[in-house]
């Protein structure tokens, strides 16, 4: 019944096609029932809320985000952090980071910038726009972070209330403190270590994988055990 539902609590799930799951039809058919998301609220019987957008920037995941939380609230929110370069910039207003790094000297030299103080600005910034977002909302519930690109964590790891909020992840006695790192995705002549993670090298599951260098169905499990961990070693859901 409907009211069942509302009584229910629910964890919401902000990122790209990581958090969406894409790439997992190649097992299921879809990419709603084994993506980390859905395992988790498996998990602890809530709604879980998966609003994830493929080769989405943190601008467009938080306008979402941030319109949806005037008007509707979580009982926990895990955000996935994506690749900044696909964020507007906000060093240089008006244009995008990939339109400065394509087109980059006319606009660099205008702003007095040189391309290395131009990304290292950039990475910053975008950092600290997922941060002012987030710290909005950690007075109305709990706050968790997931990593995925590797280059942007150093910048992650500077703030101590993002580092805090940080899940690591652990794997075969192993922790990693972002995805892309857990995952060890292999790129062309270079073998991973980890290949089971990673749809491309899937040989578990597939004879002969797609070309797709998402997580796989494994990888997704192994997030969502990490995610649940926490959660219960925080006492988050203790009355489940």
């Amino acid at each position: 019944m409907w009211w069942i539902l509302l009584l229910k609590k629910s964890i919401g799930f902000a990122g790209c096609s990581f958090t969406d799951g894409h790439g997992l039809e190649y097992y299921d058919g879809t990419n709603t029932i084994s993506r980390f998301s859905a395992l988790v609220g498996s998990h602890f019987n809530i709604n879980s809320i998966n609003q994830s957008f493929r080769g989405g920037s943190h601008t467009k995941i938080i306008s979402w985000w941030d319109s949806y939380l005037q008007q509707n609230n979580l009982d926990v929110f895990v955000f996935q952090l994506t690749r900044w370069i696909r964020s507007d910039s906000t060093v240089i207003p008006g244009v995008s980071h990939i339109d400065v790094i394509q087109h980059h000297l006319p606009i660099l030299e205008k702003n007095n910038f040189t391309l290395d103080e131009y990304i290292e600005e950039a990475k910053k910034q975008d950092t600290l726009l997922v941060l002012n977002f987030l710290q909005k909302y950690e007075n109305r519930f709990p706050i968790y972070i997931l990593q995925w690109p590797e280059d942007t964590l150093s910048e992650v790891k500077q703030h101590t209330w993002m580092k805090e909020r940080l899940l690591l992840l652990e794997y075969e006695n192993e922790n990693f403190e972002c995805i892309a790192d857990l995952m060890d995705r292999p790129l062309k002549r270079i073998k991973s270590k980890r290949p089971e993670l990673t749809i491309a090298t899937d040989y578990v599951n597939f004879k002969k994988p797609r070309m797709d260098y998402h997580p796989s169905k494994l990888c997704h499990k192994v997030i969502a055990d990490n995610v649940i961990r926490r959660l219960e070693n925080d006492n988050i859901f203790k009355n489940k």
